[in-house]
C-alpha cells in the first residue's frame, strides 16, 4: 500500500485509541502490559505544542509507576470532548485526568463521573459546578509577577486584556490574581482600563481596546494579558493602532509561548510538563486512599523579555 494509505490507517487507529504515540519513539497498541498495571485516560486537546509537553510527562511518569496512559484527542471540540467522556464512562479506566476545553460544558458528563466514583483530576481548569481536584499553574502568583514588574518599571496605569463570561478557572484566577496585586502596590484600576469580552462567541475586542487607548480614553501604559497569544494579538492591534510596543505601551503575557526569538515577550512561563507529572502522581495517590488537597498549584517563573518599558528611565527590559 501506499505511504498515504498507511498514514490514514494509523491515524484513524489513533482516533479510535487502539494505537498510541510517542514523539521520538514510536507508534504502541494500547492496553495493560500486566494485570496488575494501572491504565489513565487523558482527555486533552491537542499532542503538539504546550499539551504534547503534558502529553510527555504523564507518559513518562506513568511508565516510571507501572502504569499506562490513554490520550485522547478532542481538538479542542466540547462535542469531540463529550464523546471521550463518555468512552470513559463506558469502560474500565483506573483514573482520568481532563484537560477541559472550556469552563462550562459537558457538566452533566462530568457529575456522571462524580457518581460512578470514577477518579478523575482537571489539568489546567475546572469545569463550573464540578468540585474535583485541579492541578493548575500558580496564577494569582503570576498575576502578581506581573503586576510587580511592571510596578518596578514605573507603570501606575495599568489595564488587563480580556476577562470573558464563563471564562475558564485558570482565566478568573489570572484577572483575580490582577486585581489583588493592584491593590497590594496601591494601583487604582479604572473602569476602561479592563477590556471586558461581551460577546457570547468569545471574538477578542484586541483592535477596539487599541484604538481606545491610543486615543486616549483608555488611560494606560502597560498592559497584562490573558495569555501569550492574546498577548500577541494584542501587540498586532497595537501597531496597527500607530503605537509601538514598548515605547508606547508595555505587554505583559502569561503562558511562555514567545520568550526569546523575534518577539521575546515579557510573560508568566508556566510548567508544562510538571502538569503532566504531577496529574499522574495525583491520581496514584488518589487511588492509594491518601489524604490530599483540593488543588496543587505548579510554581511559575518570570521571563523579563523585550515587551516592558522602564516608565522612569525610557528603557525597554
Amino acid at each position: 500500500v501506499s505511504k498515504t494509505t498507511i498514514e490514514k490507517a494509523l491515524k484513524t487507529l489513533k482516533e479510535m485509541n487502539v494505537i498510541y504515540c510517542v514523539k521520538k519513539s514510536g507508534t504502541f497498541v494500547n492496553g495493560r502490559k500486566n494485570a496488575g498495571q494501572k491504565i489513565f485516560a487523558l482527555i486533552i486537546s491537542y499532542d503538539d505544542g504546550d499539551q504534547a509537553k503534558i502529553i510527555k510527562a504523564a507518559q513518562v511518569t506513568a511508565l516510571i509507576n507501572n502504569c499506562f496512559i490513554d490520550v485522547m484527542l478532542t481538538y479542542g471540540d466540547v462535542l469531540k470532548e463529550a464523546e471521550k467522556l463518555g468512552r470513559v464512562l463506558k469502560s474500565d479506566y483506573d483514573g482520568v485526568m481532563v484537560y477541559p476545553v472550556k469552563g462550562y460544558d459537558n457538566v452533566g458528563l462530568y457529575s456522571e463521573l462524580l457518581i460512578k466514583k470514577i477518579p478523575f483530576v482537571f489539568l489546567d481548569r475546572r469545569v463550573d459546578g464540578i468540585h474535583a481536584p485541579l492541578i493548575t499553574p500558580d496564577n494569582y502568583r503570576g498575576a502578581s509577577l506581573a503586576v510587580k514588574c511592571l510596578a518596578e518599571n514605573g507603570h501606575k496605569n495599568i489595564g488587563f486584556s480580556y476577562v470573558i463570561p464563563y471564562a475558564p478557572t485558570t482565566e478568573k484566577e489570572r484577572f483575580e490574581g490582577f486585581v489583588k496585586s493592584m491593590a497590594e502596590n496601591g494601583l487604582k484600576i479604572n473602569a476602561d482600563s479592563v477590556n471586558i469580552v461581551r460577546n457570547t462567541r468569545g471574538k477578542v475586542r484586541a483592535e477596539e481596546f487599541a484604538k481606545s487607548v491610543k486615543s486616549g480614553k483608555t488611560n494606560i501604559t502597560a498592559v497584562v494579558c490573558v495569555n501569550d497569544y492574546h498577548a500577541k494579538t494584542l501587540i498586532k492591534a497595537f501597531n496597527g493602532a500607530g503605537l509601538k510596543v514598548p515605547e508606547d505601551i508595555s505587554v505583559v503575557g502569561f503562558d511562555g509561548a514567545f520568550t526569546g526569538g523575534e518577539l521575546d515577550l515579557t510573560s508568566v512561563v508556566q510548567n508544562f510538563s510538571a502538569l503532566g507529572e504531577a496529574g499522574v502522581k495525583y491520581l496514584i495517590d488518589l487511588i492509594s486512599g491518601k489524604p490530599l488537597d483540593g488543588t496543587v498549584y505548579i510554581p511559575v517563573e518570570f521571563h523579563n523579555g523585550k515587551t516592558v518599558k522602564n516608565h522612569i528611565r525610557g528603557l525597554s527590559g
